[in-house]
């Protein structure tokens, strides 16, 4: 009987649990709707060691319910401790990419945009000096195209830009939650996995004999 109850521990309803209440304490509810102003290089893993100690304290609990007795000392010693969690927090958190810098395609095409409308200038005004001189068929050419250009690639800079930033915004969201849950897992799941397959060959003996 009590086998049975230790087979169905699922850390994965535990991870779900404990994930939305360590996001909002470590305050990646606003970053993540203001990436903007974070870069890859900003330290966002402070946590309140007690919000720490809280979710270790609610985890120990929840998986208690699902061994005997004897057994609830060694998960609560097994269970990694508030400042080894953070520490697996602070090296998970530092694989997320923040930055919503633009792909090199869209830097590129701002870039001709930019230029092309720096000799748009140059062509309109060479257009309007004064003494005609400069008034050719390739420079009035130039000053027609020229601004379309630099209109065509500007709008493809914008267009891409909005896109790449919200597509990487759901990745970068999407990269939290993992590398959360994965040091959720590593600090609290994994000890208590290995403890469930411990337990499973123990009732496998205690039956044999």
């Amino acid at each position: 009987m009590v086998w049975q109850l230790a087979k169905t521990w699922d850390e994965t309803a535990f991870v779900g649990h404990a994930l939305p209440e360590l996001t909002h304490a470590m305050g990646l509810h606003l970053v993540l709707n203001d990436l903007d102003n974070y870069q890859d290089s900003d330290d966002i893993t402070f946590v309140d060691p007690t919000v720490l100690e809280r979710l270790r304290a609610d985890w120990v609990a929840r998986a208690a319910a699902f061994f005997p007795p004897e057994w609830h000392q060694t998960i609560n010693n097994r269970v990694a401790s508030a400042e080894n969690f953070h520490l697996a927090l602070v090296a998970h958190m530092d694989q997320v990419r923040f930055s919503l810098r633009a792909p090199a395609w869209v830097r590129a095409c701002r870039a001709l945009a930019i230029a092309l409308a720096v000799l748009a200038v140059v062509a309109i005004v060479l257009l309007f000096e004064p003494l005609g001189l400069a008034r050719t068929h390739a420079t009035v050419l130039a000053a027609e195209l020229l601004p379309v250009g630099a209109a065509a690639f500007g709008l493809a800079a914008a267009l891409g830009r909005e896109g790449f930033r919200g597509t990487r915004a759901l990745s970068v969201s999407d990269n939290v939650r993992q590398e959360l849950r994965a040091a959720i897992v590593h600090a609290f799941g994994r000890p208590i996995s290995e403890m469930a397959v411990e337990l499973e060959l123990d009732s496998q003996l205690s039956l044999e004999y």
